[in-house]
């Protein structure tokens, strides 16, 4: 349970003991979100993404993996875009 945070996604399979619901399984699912970028700051360590009709900023990790078109590595610096 210490894995886990507010927020995160999970599937949880339960029994029903007695009128009581006991879970016995809870699953971690990934957390995606797609969009198109709006902004990056690479200094600021932020990504602005479109999605639907909001925008969400996110905090990018120091360690974070850039994945280009085609499944091609890259950095944060190769994808600086604005919109």
């Amino acid at each position: 349970m210490t894995d886990l945070r507010p927020g995160e996604r999970v599937t949880v399979s339960y029994q029903d003991a007695n009128g009581v619901l006991v879970a016995n399984r809870i699953k971690q699912e990934p957390m995606i979100e797609a969009g198109m970028i709006r902004a990056i700051d690479p200094a600021a360590h932020t990504l602005t993404l479109y999605s639907g009709c909001t925008d969400e900023t996110f905090r990018i990790a120091e360690n974070c993996q850039v994945m280009l078109h085609g499944g091609k590595p890259g950095l944060l610096t190769n994808s600086v875009t604005t919109t």
